[in-house]
């Protein structure tokens, strides 16, 4: 006997048309409306996705501490933000310039590491000074990520996501 076909056999068997797109369109606004996606979870996803292709260790924020700045007409405040993970560290202080421009200033404990933000849109990278400095202008607002590449072989350390 050979293989006979049922009808939804043959249908299913179609490539997917406009009224196969519109039930799965339907399909989704009912399920966005009875069990919406948490918020962040996109960015909670990409972060996990990122620490496995690096094969990253995660630094822990250790110290979020909000300093309210002089207000000038150079900056309206500074947040400061340290990380932590075996025997490696990084702060970081955010500002915001004229404009609104953010900047980003930053230390870490291990000179001549390679220092990578990663903000929505791009990534820029630098390398931290022989006293482990690092600096990065014209940053997007919204969440970043830093990724610290170390010399000498260590895996790269990765910090959580931060608002700025």
């Amino acid at each position: 006997m050979g293989d006979v076909m049922t009808g939804d056999e043959r249908l299913a068997d179609q490539p997917i048309d406009d009224i196969d797109l519109e039930i799965l369109a339907q399909m989704r606004r009912g399920l966005e409306e009875v069990d919406p996606m948490p918020e962040g979870m996109t960015d909670r996803i990409q972060f996990a996705l990122t620490v496995a292709l690096l094969e990253a260790e995660v630094a822990n924020m250790v110290s979020d501490a909000a300093l309210a700045g002089v207000r000038s007409d150079d900056y309206d405040r500074a947040t400061t933000i340290t990380f932590a993970s075996d025997g490696f560290s990084a702060t970081i202080s955010v500002e915001t310039g004229r404009g609104g421009q953010l900047s980003m200033h930053g230390w870490t404990s291990e000179p001549g590491a390679e220092v990578e933000v990663r903000e929505r849109a791009r990534t820029q990278r630098t390398v931290a000074d022989e006293h482990g400095r690092f600096a990065f202008a014209s940053l997007q607002s919204g969440l970043v990520n830093l990724v610290f590449r170390r010399t000498g072989g260590p895996p790269p350390v990765i910090t959580p996501a931060v608002e700025i």
